[in-house]
């Protein structure tokens, strides 16, 4: 019996006693507003903790969308430079077969003893007009040698070597080849010239420069051959007073980039 009255004992007894008016009050109906306000309680707890989550959460999300963006703009950059690779591959491809069939239809109809080289390098600042080619020696060449594309003389071998040779263009200031008029023979010497390309000069006041008339080589060196088309009479240069005509050139010819010449044995 001394156990009914210990410590234990009564918190035991006073423990059921709570439950049983609880649930008492519970069938009353009394204890609904307790639960309703016991409900209400996390509520601006729950507000305040989305309120702090929200930015985090979409600051991440964020993060995370700007960095796959980053990563696909890469690969997207990336992907373009490789196109545009491919289209300026493409580009240099067709230019040069179209230059190959140009002056593959050249040799077709020449009755000259050609030797088709390759330009390996040019002169970058257009100081010296010059060009290396992988044709020497080994297959003929000599100095002061013709030098042709798309039908045109644009050259001439200025060092002949023994598997390569450097060829100066027409254009250089201090080029000069003979030339005459195809239609009348009439003499003179074709140079090239600061800015203006190239110039038909020493012409005789007699003869007739008309615009549009074909200059050729004249041949009188030997070395390079007869009718080697240059270009075309251009506007004129010198005065009626003049001793001697002067024009200027005009050629079709891409000087400073062919890409595959003929050289004239």
């Amino acid at each position: 019996m001394r156990f009914i009255y210990t410590k234990t004992f009564v918190v035991f007894v006073s423990l059921l006693v709570a439950i049983f008016i609880l649930l008492w009050m519970q069938r009353q109906g009394w204890l609904e507003p307790v639960t309703y306000v016991a409900a209400q309680i996390p509520r601006p707890i729950s507000k305040i903790g989305s309120a702090i989550i929200r930015p985090i959460k979409r600051t991440v999300t964020l993060t995370y969308s700007l960095s796959s963006i980053v990563r696909e703009h890469g690969q997207l950059t990336a992907r373009v430079a490789e196109l545009e690779q491919q289209v300026a591959q493409a580009d240099e491809l067709r230019l040069q077969n179209e230059q190959l069939r140009k002056e593959a239809g050249f040799a077709a109809q020449s009755s000259l003893n050609l030797v088709a080289c390759t330009v390996l390098a040019r002169d970058p600042g257009g100081v010296s007009d010059t060009m290396v080619i992988n044709c020497g020696k080994n297959k003929g060449i000599k100095d002061g040698q013709a030098v042709i594309s798309e039908g045109f003389m644009v050259a001439k071998i200025l060092v002949a070597g023994d598997f390569s040779s450097t060829a100066q263009l027409l254009i250089h200031p201090r080029s000069s080849i003979d030339a005459k008029l195809s239609k009348t023979d009439a003499a003179g010497i074709v140079s090239g010239s600061f800015g203006s390309g190239l110039v038909f000069e020493l012409l005789d006041q007699k003869a007739t420069l008309d615009q549009g008339g074909l200059i050729v080589t004249a041949g009188i060196d030997g070395i390079i051959p007869k009718n080697l088309l240059i270009g075309e009479v251009g506007s004129r240069i010198s005065k009626d007073t003049d001793l001697l005509k002067k024009a200027a050139v005009v050629s079709t010819a891409s000087y400073r980039s062919v890409e595959f010449v003929f050289v004239a044995l």
